[in-house]
Order: structure tokens, then C-alpha cells, then sequence
């Protein structure tokens, strides 16, 4: 649940995380998260970042005018919004992933039309809508007018990851946060500039690439290391016997066990 300001959050909200409207930018979207047990709050919208005895400074790196350049196309909803949506023991999801990843990723239902759903976030970690998995058509559904070209599933702008593990899917993202490590989904095989313009914005040590492992993948894999080389970024590539064609697919000890051979233990 959202609240209008951080004294509501904290006398009347439940949970670690309790989001609010963040007092620095006129914000009226709940953009701004309070983490109780640190005693700090964060505003993904403007970034600026406080502390409960009311001081608070912005980010440096001033994010708000490339932000209100995104919202003048993208429709945001306030964290809550996911509420109607929310089904942690729904069968769907329950079959592929465990109870945490599930909550974790909100990964959810819309019971209007009954199907099974799952987040999409901006790269301050806002919700854009979500995305429906079809039955028929296309694999999933993406909101209306929202370019995946210019996201990457589960990153955040404030969050430095010095070595994420770049997937394909949205899904791969949760199978590699279940054997305990960060993945960022790029929603298809290709990695686009706005992709990249991401990737360097958080310069990562290391980007390690576990690009599906049929024909398309295996290309995906070889143009995303030539790319983000001429940026100066490290690659190092995940492979595996192709019996299973994505992480997602892999037994989660495989999964584990494969992981720990290549990606240091600092990322989770």
C-alpha cells in the first residue's frame, strides 16, 4: 500500500519497504520508498534519498529531467497499483517458480481476463503496467505503448551490479534470482542501444551472457559481447549442454551449480 507522505508510511504501514509520495519534486505517485530497518528512504522518480530525522539530499547525477522526458510518453502507476494483481499462490506460477521468486517478482494474475502476469518497471523501478502471457498469438503482451527496446528487466538505475548475468526473458531473470544471482532481461535476442545506454550507465565490471542456447541465442550472444566490447565493457559467456535451451528450463541445482563456476558470489 502507498501513503501521501513518509509519516504515514511509517505509522501506518506494514513491511520493510513501505512506498510514499516523496516530498522533494511534488510528487502524487508514490514514487518515494522508506526501508524501515535502515532508516533511510530513496525516491526513485527525482533521487533524492533521506533519512528519518528529516534531512534529505538530491542525487547528484540529477536524474529528474531524463525521467520527466520518459513520463511525457509512458503512462506510471503507483506501486499499489500491483495490488489487484497479486496472487502468490497462483498454479501457473507456482509449477515454474518457489513462493519467494513469485513474491519477489510480483508475479501475478489478471483474473478479468485469466492470465497470468508479471510487472514491467521503468529503469527507476516504476511500474509501467504489466505484462499478460497470452494463450494464443504472440507469448506475452506488453502495455500499450511502452518500448522494451529502452528497458531491461530487473534493472535499477540506483542499483550497482558488477556483475549481472544479461538473459533473454523476463522469466530467465527469476530462474537466476532463484540459484542466487542478478540477471538483467532484455525481453528478446537482440540488445538495442537504449539497452546499452543502460548497461553503461551502471558500468559493470563484467557482463556475463546467457543468451538462449539455440541458433538465435548463439548469435544474440556473439553480436551482445562485440557490442558492449567497442563500450568497453568485459563479457565472459555462459554456456551449457543444450538440452535445455534457457536457464529457465535448467533443474535449479544445475542452474546453481553452473552459475557458481562462473560468476562471482558478490552479485546476491
Amino acid at each position: 500500500m502507498s501513503y501521501k507522505t513518509l509519516a504515514d508510511a511509517m505509522s501506518r504501514g506494514k513491511g520493510n519497504e513501505r512506498s510514499f509520495c516523496c516530498p522533494v519534486h511534488g510528487d502524487n505517485t508514490a514514487s518515494a520508498s522508506v526501508n524501515v530497518a535502515k532508516a533511510v528512504w530513496y525516491c526513485y522518480a527525482c533521487g533524492a534519498k533521506g533519512k528519518l530525522d528529516g534531512t534529505y539530499e538530491i542525487d547528484p547525477f540529477n536524474l529528474l529531467e531524463e525521467i520527466n522526458e520518459i513520463s511525457k510518453e509512458q503512462k506510471l502507476y503507483p506501486e499499489g497499483w500491483l495490488d489487484v494483481y497479486d496472487e502468490p499462490n497462483d498454479k501457473y506460477w507456482n509449477e515454474r517458480f518457489t513462493k519467494e521468486a513469485i513474491v519477489q517478482f510480483r508475479l501475478g494474475r489478471d483474473r478479468s481476463k485469466d492470465v497470468p502476469t508479471y510487472p514491467l518497471r521503468d529503469p527507476f523501478g516504476r511500474v509501467l503496467g504489466v505484462v499478460a502471457r497470452n494463450i494464443e498469438g504472440p507469448k506475452y503482451k506488453y502495455p500499450r505503448g511502452v518500448k522494451t527496446s529502452n528497458l531491461l528487466f530487473n534493472y535499477e538505475m540506483d542499483k550497482y551490479e558488477p556483475y549481472p548475468i544479461l538473459v533473454e526473458g523476463a522469466m530467465d531473470v527469476v530462474a537466476v534470482w532463484e540459484a542466487g544471482y542478478t540477471a538483467y532481461g532484455c525481453f528478446s535476442a537482440a540488445l538495442y542501444d537504449g539497452q546499452l545506454d543502460l548497461l553503461a550507465k551502471q558500468n559493470p565490471a563484467i557482463v556475463f551472457l546467457a543468451y538462449d542456447m539455440d541458433r538465435a541465442g548463439k548469435a544474440a550472444r556473439i553480436e551482445a559481447a562485440s557490442k558492449l566490447g567497442k563500450m568497453g565493457i568485459l563479457t565472459r559467456s555462459i554456456e551449457w549442454d543444450d538440452t535445455y535451451k534457457d536457464l529457465g528450463e535448467m533443474p535449479i541445482d544445475l542452474r546453481k551449480e553452473l552459475l557458481a563456476s562462473m560468476v562471482p558470489s558478490l552479485t546476491k
